[in-house]
């Protein structure tokens, strides 16, 4: 009879151990995701480096031009849509604009006069890569329980 009542507190210890680090990975998702979703807004308001320089407007996207020059904030949409969420052991950040990944990862397609190249300006792929030190911490730290 010891045993079983012994087995049984150890799967109630198991079982609030489990909880307790399933909390702890929550935690450090949601934590992690919102730094990367911080930095790829930063990425889109302030633009890159690295990114392609803007060709001079024509005739008919010169208003637009002239009011923002930064490549991927002329209405703010993409900006806006940029969110983190974080499911069972996985965070998940991005955008639910149908052009977001065309930004991120550029594109060409070929018209009937003529193509349009839209370079890549990636702003998600960068706000994770250069943070990966910091994620790590993260999950060190919240692991640990601080």
């Amino acid at each position: 009879m010891e045993s079983i009542f012994g087995f049984t507190q150890l799967s109630r210890y198991l079982s609030r151990l489990q909880d307790q680090f399933n909390s702890r990975l929550h935690n450090a998702l949601q934590d992690a995701a919102l730094l990367v979703e911080k930095a790829a807004k930063e990425n889109i308001i302030y633009g890159r480096a690295d990114w392609p320089a803007l060709k001079q407007p024509g005739r008919r996207l010169a208003r637009v031009s002239r009011r923002q020059r930064t490549p991927l904030l002329d209405t703010g949409t993409l900006l806006r849509s940029i969110h983190s969420q974080v499911e069972e052991f996985q965070a998940v950040i991005g955008s639910g604009v149908k052009y977001a990944p065309t930004h991120e990862f550029g594109t060409e397609r070929a018209g009937r006069t003529h193509s349009i190249r839209i370079p890549k300006r990636p702003y998600l792929t960068p706000a994770i890569e250069e943070n990966l030190r910091q994620i790590k911490e993260i999950f060190i730290k919240r692991l640990q329980g601080r």
